[in-house]
C-alpha cells in the first residue's frame, strides 16, 4: 500500500512563496511583452525606411544588393529553426533586428 504524505498546514513563509511566485510570474509576462514590443518596434522601424517615400528621402541608404541577400538567409535560417521560446532564441532576433537596422536605417 501506498503511503500519502501528510501536508502540512501553510507557513507565512509558504504563503510568501506564493505571494512572490505569482508576482514573478506577472513581472515576467511584462518583461515579455516590453521585449516583444521592443523588436517589433525595430522591425516596423527597418520596413517603414525600406517601403514608405523611399529611404533616400529619409536619409537612409539601402544596404548594397549582397547584404541585403545576406540578410535574407540570415532570417530565412533563423525560421528555419524551431522556436522554443529560450532566452538565446529572443537574443538572436533581437541581434539580426539590431543588425538590419543599423544597416537599413544608417544616416548619411
Amino acid at each position: 500500500m501506498k503511503k500519502h504524505a501528510r501536508r502540512s498546514k501553510p507557513t507565512d513563509a509558504t504563503r510568501e512563496l506564493v505571494v512572490e511566485l505569482s508576482a514573478l510570474r506577472t513581472r515576467v509576462d511584462e518583461a515579455t511583452q516590453q521585449f516583444s514590443l521592443a523588436v517589433k518596434a525595430g522591425i516596423d522601424e527597418i520596413l517603414h525606411a525600406m517601403t514608405h517615400d523611399g529611404p533616400e528621402t529619409a536619409g537612409h541608404v539601402l544596404p548594397e544588393p549582397a547584404a541585403v541577400e545576406k540578410m535574407v538567409i540570415r532570417l530565412r535560417l533563423l525560421a528555419d529553426r524551431p522556436l522554443r521560446g529560450r532566452a538565446k532564441d529572443l537574443k538572436r532576433m533581437q541581434d539580426l533586428v539590431t543588425a538590419f537596422g543599423e544597416k537599413v536605417l544608417s544616416q548619411q
